[in-house]
């Protein structure tokens, strides 16, 4: 009766998201005038188009060589084509499951340890979110500033970005904690030889302890790497944002983008029980830009057009990703002879 049950679980809660989804998109879109949206979408300024392509691309690329900084054995166009799959999967599945494809992905085409590649998944989400909450804290201090009658930011604000902050710089003491309690709950080494569910479990902490322990491979030059590329990927983002307003013909300045952008992005971030992204991000997409002055009519054409370009950019990278690297194939044989580099000549 388990298997049942689990599958029953599952797609209760895959009707949920889908039901969350669907509602949040059909809720926007019975509020505008669907036929005077659809002319108006068919009339799509090519060049902010083809610069929302570009920066597509340049995030993706940014992307892969912040994992490519973290990963033990990985060459950099299998972390190109890891990013691009684990990128469409996190936009087209419940919980934000998607991102489970990046550590499969790498492991399948490199044999990287997954353990490793999970660690490094949550660490960059982890650098993602301060970046995100420190750019919409300064941009929406800054828009709050000059109009009157307008408080500061709400005291949760500052808490959140003192516990991601925290959260952040002590990132393997936490994780480490958190493991050795895990091992004496799964009863440590006796633990690793149990059968079932915790033996497995014993044995994944374990793992866990050992890549932990293993914390001196984060260079300074990964931190570095880490730290740049985040910042550099914000920049395409929100250019990547100004860029689908304007292919409706909405122009904005820097700042207003700023403050619309991270509303979405975070309600994007957000374990919402929704498909990907779709319904959460356009909600708070149209919420945050018509709250710095765009029109109703224009936040919804802009968000659903986010919501459709992006993810058609993000299935063709995934598709060109198969293909190019293949999911396929058996991990590729890497020799671990002391000195001797694990990724390869073509990094």
């Amino acid at each position: 009766m388990t298997a049942p049950r689990s599958a029953g679980r599952v797609l209760g809660r895959s009707a949920v998201a889908v039901a969350v989804s669907a509602g949040l998109v059909g809720l926007l879109l019975s509020r505008v005038d669907a036929g005077r949206l659809f002319d108006r979408a068919a009339d799509v300024r090519s060049g902010p188009f083809a610069l929302a392509f570009v920066c597509s691309v340049a995030v993706l690329l940014l992307r892969a060589q912040r994992f490519h900084a973290l990963a033990e054995r990985a060459r950099y166009r299998e972390t190109v084509a890891a990013v691009a799959v684990q990128n469409f999967l996190v936009r087209v599945t419940p919980f934000r499951l998607g991102e489970l494809g990046l550590p499969v992905f790498l492991h399948r085409v490199s044999g990287e340890p997954l353990v490793r590649s999970l660690v490094n998944v949550v660490l960059v989400r982890l650098v993602e979110l301060w970046m995100l909450l420190m750019l919409g804290a300064c941009a929406t201090a800054a828009w709050l500033g000059p109009r009157s009658g307008e408080r500061g930011l709400p005291l949760v604000t500052y808490g959140a970005l003192v516990l991601v902050t925290a959260a952040v710089v002590g990132f393997r003491f936490f994780l480490d904690a958190a493991a050795r309690l895990a091992t004496r709950l799964t009863g440590g080494a006796a633990g690793r030889d149990a059968p079932g569910l915790g033996g497995k479990l014993a044995r994944a902490v374990e793992r866990l302890r050992a890549v932990l322990a293993d914390g001196a491979r984060l260079s300074l030059g990964a931190r570095l790497r880490l730290g740049a590329g985040t910042a550099l990927i914000a920049v395409f983002q929100y250019t990547l944002f100004w860029s689908l307003l304007a292919m409706f013909d909405v122009r904005l300045d820097a700042l207003p983008v700023l403050v619309g952008g991270t509303a979405a992005q975070l309600a994007a971030a957000l374990p919402v029980p929704s498909v990907g992204s779709v319904g959460p991000l356009e909600a708070a997409w149209v919420a945050g830009f018509s709250w710095v002055g765009v029109g109703f009519d224009d936040a919804v054409l802009s968000a659903v057009a986010c919501q459709v370009v992006t993810l058609a950019f993000a299935g063709l990278f995934a598709a060109g990703a198969w293909f190019s690297v293949g999911m396929g194939r058996a991990p590729r044989d890497i020799a671990r002879a002391p000195g001797n580099n694990a990724r390869g000549g073509d990094d």
